[in-house]
């Protein structure tokens, strides 16, 4: 069989979100150092996807529910910073994506918009991320499926995510029905993989994050040098610098000696706004990177803060979040570490990462994961 000349990809590239602009440029560098020079994003971009990055409209904070007039009143005054901090970040992303990403010319922004098209590629790969999250598109989104008239050629999905633990047998009934025209498929957790290879009767692969599977000579690559050598614990996670985080952060041998970095998930309020020394709410993508790469101990519990961690061999821990940990937990059994996974009444200690054990479980998965992307295009 001939090599395709075109990939097209479809993902969430296009999200104001660090993970998913990192994963996209991983997906995308692999498939160029393996010869595929004309590789790109679709320029898709539903409105479901861009609305969650919309500065907060003020009418917003009027017609919300709040709890109270203190609730009331501690919105509002916070409001300025919570619109401001969220457009800078908007601003320093999309510049990353223009810098990192190719992508098609045309802007997708309904399935509408695909209907009288037809997609000119040898391949169409949908991942990754969490593109079959339903929590996040509302409606399983057709054309992350590859669903409809615009392509009739070979279709390819790598390592697309959902949020396992809230999957009903209807949900994944509705997937199963929509992987039935894919060549081949793949996702990134094992207990999804599981869940569809039980209803479909048919092989699913199971494959890394392209983070991962990139590596991080491709991420160093990108890394910003704008932090200068301070030493540093880096908070990266949905519930910033809380209780919990200080009392881990006080278990770190001579803590006393690292500054402490928070990286915001989102748009941050007054108190964090005027903290720009401390709380980053604005950096770009390759800033995000070069937290990972120069923090001495870091603490997360978003997916892509544990994936980077690992790839720049750091000291870490994750902690729990429900509905969200089954992505981390996944991850880390796989590479032997799911004692990395914190639980609030489980203990812990900061001893050091035996990460020569952790790369060849790492360079495990990235073969069987580079050998199913690899083979599936020929």
């Amino acid at each position: 069989m001939n090599k395709p000349k075109k990939i097209r990809l479809l993902s969430y590239q296009n999200a104001h979100n660090y993970g998913a602009v990192l994963q996209a440029y991983g997906l995308q560098s692999v498939l160029k150092e393996h010869g595929y020079d004309d590789v790109k994003f679709i320029n898709y971009n539903p409105c479901y996807l861009s609305s969650r990055y919309i500065p907060i409209p003020l009418k917003k904070i009027f017609f919300s529910s709040w709890n109270g007039f203190r609730a009331f009143i501690w919105k509002l005054f916070n409001y300025p910073f919570l619109y401001l901090s969220q457009k800078k970040r908007n601003v320093a992303i999309t510049n990353s994506i223009n810098n990192l990403l190719y992508q098609t010319d045309k802007v997708y922004i309904s399935y509408a918009d695909f209907e009288d098209e037809n997609l000119d590629c040898d391949v169409l790969i949908c991942g990754s991320d969490q593109i079959w999250n339903k929590n996040i598109t509302n409606e399983y989104d057709s054309i992350f499926f590859g669903e409809g008239k615009y392509y009739k050629g070979r279709l390819l999905s790598y390592a697309p995510s959902t949020e396992v633990d809230t999957l009903t047998s209807e949900n994944l009934l509705e997937i199963a029905h929509k992987l039935k025209h894919f060549d081949a498929v793949s996702v990134r957790e094992k207990p999804f993989r599981d869940k569809l290879e039980d209803i479909t009767h048919q092989p699913i692969a199971e494959c890394i994050d392209p983070t991962l599977l990139a590596g991080y000579k491709i991420f160093d690559k990108i890394s910003s040098a704008e932090l200068g050598n301070e030493k540093y614990i880096l908070i990266y996670s949905y519930s910033g610098l809380d209780s919990f985080a200080k009392k881990l952060i006080h278990g770190i041998p001579n803590y006393e000696k690292y500054a402490i970095k928070v990286l915001s998930l989102g748009p941050v309020g007054i108190k964090e706004y005027f903290r720009k020394g401390v709380v980053d709410y604005d950096c770009s993508v390759e800033e995000f990177v070069e937290y990972f790469k120069k923090a001495s101990y870091v603490i997360t519990n978003s997916f892509h803060g544990l994936a980077f961690s690992v790839l720049f061999h750091k000291n870490f821990y994750v902690t729990f979040v429900e509905n969200k940990y089954i992505r981390c937990l996944s991850l880390l059994k796989n590479i032997g570490l799911e004692n990395r996974m914190l639980y609030t009444d489980t203990s812990y200690d900061w001893s050091d990462i035996d990460y020569k054990l952790v790369d060849n479980k790492l360079n495990e998965l990235r073969d069987k994961s580079l050998s199913f992307l690899l083979d599936n295009l020929k």
